[in-house]
């Protein structure tokens, strides 16, 4: 095999890799709380960057050898194993890639949801905290014997 075809078919190979770790996060997203998620889309970014790094460096190459480039878009059939391979590959990575377009609006619903259920949780405690105050002022109101007339803050 041709060394611009060996390096194509390990950067392929990388980046099924790195789609397989996608994936994976992908599916665990799923039962992750807030604090983890975070955690997970900036892992899922990160993955993403160098797959784009690693699509540049194999668009470059395919720029030179047409018939590698034929063989990654599947627009043709290969002639000879040193094809299939690169075929192979690439039809592997897509595979993934497909399989994690798939799950995305799921968790992206889930992410919302999530997203919800912490608002609603802000907006509990926001009114939770006026609740108080208000309850502490009707406390202090009654044993000044009214509404203090001059109110101020230390701050």
């Amino acid at each position: 095999m041709e060394q611009h075809r060996q390096e194509l078919l390990t950067r392929l190979q990388q980046k099924r890799e790195w789609f397989l770790q996608i994936e994976e996060i992908v599916d665990n997203m799923l039962l992750m709380d807030v604090e983890e998620l975070e955690a997970a889309v900036k892992q899922r970014g990160n993955l993403l960057e160098r797959i784009a790094q690693q699509d540049e460096v194999i668009h470059e190459i395919c720029q030179h050898d047409t018939q590698a480039r034929e063989m990654l878009n599947h627009t043709r059939l290969p002639n000879d194993e040193e094809e299939r391979q690169l075929y192979d590959a690439s039809l592997n990575v897509k595979a993934v890639a497909n399989r994690i377009i798939q799950a995305e609006p799921e968790v992206e619903q889930y992410m919302k949801k999530k997203q919800q259920e912490l608002l609603d949780k802000i907006q509990d405690l926001n009114a939770s905290g006026q609740a108080a105050a208000k309850r502490y002022r009707q406390i202090i109101s009654a044993s000044l014997g009214g509404e203090p007339k001059n109110f101020s803050r230390n701050f």
